[in-house]
C-alpha cells in the first residue's frame, strides 16, 4: 500500500509502510508531518500512527543521549570534586562513570 506524506518540503509517496517507518527513524518524516494512506481521504499526523509510534524518530534518540551524557559528566564532576584527597582513585572513577554510565542508561531506555 502507498502513502502520500507532507512536509515543509512538499508531498512525499512512499510504496509501504516499511519504507515510511525507515525515514521516519531517520528524521526524513517527523511527527508532525501528514500521512494518507492509498485510497483514504483522510491525513493523520505520522507520531498518531500506529505503525509509526514505537518508532523514535533519530533526533530524538539523540537528544536523549546527549542529555545522558551530560547528566553523567556532571555526576562524575560531583564525585571526582567530593573524592579529591584521592586522585588516582577519583581520575578512574571520573573515566568509568563517564563512559559507562550514558551507554548503560540508554540501553535500559529502549
Amino acid at each position: 500500500m502507498r502513502y502520500d506524506v507532507k512536509t515543509e518540503a512538499g508531498e512525499l509517496t512512499f510504496a509501504s509502510m516499511a519504507e515510511l517507518r525507515r525515514l521516519y527513524e531517520q528524521g526524513f518524516v517527523s511527527p508532525d508531518d501528514l500521512v494518507r494512506a492509498e485510497g483514504s481521504a483522510a491525513w493523520v499526523r505520522a507520531g498518531q500512527i500506529a505503525s509509526l509510534r514505537g518508532a523514535l524518530p533519530r533526533s530524538t534518540i539523540e537528544s536523549r543521549m546527549v542529555a545522558i551524557l551530560s547528566l553523567a559528566i556532571a555526576f562524575s564532576v560531583v564525585v571526582g570534586a567530593a573524592s579529591f584527597g584521592y586522585k588516582k582513585l577519583a581520575l578512574v572513577g571520573l573515566v568509568a562513570i563517564a563512559a559507562i554510565l550514558p551507554f548503560a542508561a540508554y540501553r535500559r531506555r529502549r
